[in-house]
């Protein structure tokens, strides 16, 4: 098996254990470290997603300025390293935005 291939497995077991335990603590639902555990996987996940967000606009503004004000000849690199910067920072805000709805099912 490639390493890529089952360092990908690897991620998506962990991401199942993960999500699924919740499921296993019905027994212990009504303990404070449980719950205090939801809350603050809950609080840092809403954290993390505002961050994410403010760190790709600020980036993303600095490399639009940057692609702006470059040489033709380095224009595409510029562009090229503001979309990369866009995309992830999208797909980062993405993925914490579901955490974060995810985790909010559990809270109750």
């Amino acid at each position: 098996m490639k390493k890529k291939t089952r360092y990908i497995l690897q991620i998506a077991f962990i991401a199942a254990l993960i999500f699924a335990f919740p499921a296993f603590a019905g027994s212990l639902e009504s303990t404070q470290i449980v719950t205090g555990t939801k809350n603050l996987l809950g609080d840092a996940s809403a954290v993390f997603t505002g961050l994410v967000a403010i760190l790709t606009g600020v980036l993303s503004i600095k490399n639009v300025v940057t692609w702006q004000s470059a040489a033709d000849e380095e224009k595409p690199k510029h562009k090229k390293i503001f979309t990369q910067t866009l995309g992830l920072g999208i797909l980062g805000t993405t993925i914490s935005g579901i955490v974060t709805a995810v985790l909010s099912y559990y809270g109750g």
